[in-house]
């Protein structure tokens, strides 16, 4: 009879031990195998996926299910860091598509020079798209933006920046303002 209570008292440890470890840590960012552990002034990946899904999350509010959005140029001449324009349309595209809620169209305007072209240069694609009788989605809105960056020294000897995404999406059909959104990111480096 003994043996079963140390069998039973064993068997409760080792389950109990085994549901301490199961515990979900919370959720906080750990850097991939090739992304750089430290906090640096500029914008890592992680940075840009977290710009994309605040994006994203506003949009999903304000545009019905299946709406096409096209990338327009992105102006980053405000701001004196290096800011990759391809990871922030990649990012966009990962996110629109892992919802499914929206759609990212495959063509983009990104070399336009401004959003008022890329308004323009998507008008002529979705005349086109009529006109062939083509079997692909129109653009429904241009997404432009901008990213700048403020910088400031702190007290103790570091440096904080502050980087804005600044994102308009501009409807292609009726030529309105439709979204305005901006994403501030700081950065803080001793």
């Amino acid at each position: 009879m003994a043996w079963k209570h140390v069998l039973l008292c064993q068997t409760v440890s080792c389950a109990c031990a085994l549901l301490a470890g199961c515990v979900t840590p919370p959720d906080t960012h750990r850097p991939s195998a090739g992304e750089d552990s430290r906090v640096v002034i500029s914008l890592t990946n992680h940075d840009y996926d977290l710009a994309a899904q605040a994006l994203l999350t506003e949009l999903l509010t304000r545009l019905p299910k299946g709406y096409v959005v096209g990338l327009g140029p992105v102006d980053t001449s405000d701001t004196p860091y290096n800011v990759q324009v391809k990871t922030i349309q990649k990012a966009l595209m990962v996110a629109f598509n892992k919802d499914g809620t929206l759609k990212f169209s495959s063509r983009d305007a990104t070399k336009s020079r401004g959003c008022d072209q890329a308004i323009q240069d998507f008008r002529e694609y979705n005349r086109w798209v009529k006109e062939e009788g083509e079997r692909i989605s129109e653009v429904n809105g241009v997404l432009c933006g901008r990213v700048s960056s403020t910088e400031v020294s702190l007290k103790d000897g570091g440096r904080q920046v502050t980087y804005v995404f600044t994102w308009e999406l501009h409807d292609t059909i009726k030529d309105e303002l439709l979204v305005s959104h901006n994403y501030p990111l700081t950065k803080n480096v001793r």
